[in-house]
């Protein structure tokens, strides 16, 4: 399991809460986004979601750390670390038959750097590429799952 710097751990909060490279017109660049239509009950769904989630932990060979933040009835909130600190956030929702789910780099700078979530706000205007690791998160999760799913609405 990745150890993660203390500047990383206090950063994140913030890079989450604020998200500066969550910004319309080039957030496109760096996230992934992918509808599934399913016909089990959201409960089963969200079953199958945290099974495929473990296994996709287990799997992972990219040096990656992943912290469940939030679960509720129908959504799911994943921060992920990349090996050197970029926050990555894959944030699934749950409706009868539907789920929606998104993968999306926080910030152009890792957080491993001190200062980071300000040096990402300053520059949240900066386009950067995630080189198609949140596609293939969102790939590899929906191929650990054993529901039957139709895909739509990728970008």
């Amino acid at each position: 399991m990745a150890r993660l710097s203390f500047s990383c751990i206090f950063q994140s909060g913030i890079q989450n809460f604020i998200r500066p490279g969550w910004c319309p017109g080039i957030r496109s660049l760096h996230g992934h986004q992918e509808t599934w239509k399913c016909i089990e009950n959201t409960e089963e769904r969200m079953r199958e979601i945290l099974n495929g989630l473990y296994r996709l932990v287990q799997d992972d060979d990219t040096g990656s750390f992943y912290d469940v933040h939030l679960i509720t009835n129908d959504f799911i909130r994943i921060l992920v670390f990349t090996w050197a600190e970029w926050l990555d956030v894959i944030e699934i929702k749950l409706h009868p038959e539907i789920t929606y789910v998104k993968s999306f780099s926080t910030g152009l700078f890792p957080l491993s750097i001190p200062f980071a979530c300000l040096l990402n706000v300053i520059f949240f205007w900066v386009p950067f590429l995630d080189k198609g690791l949140n596609k293939e998160r969102i790939e590899k999760l929906r191929h650990r799952m054993a529901l039957q799913l139709e895909v739509g609405g990728i970008n």
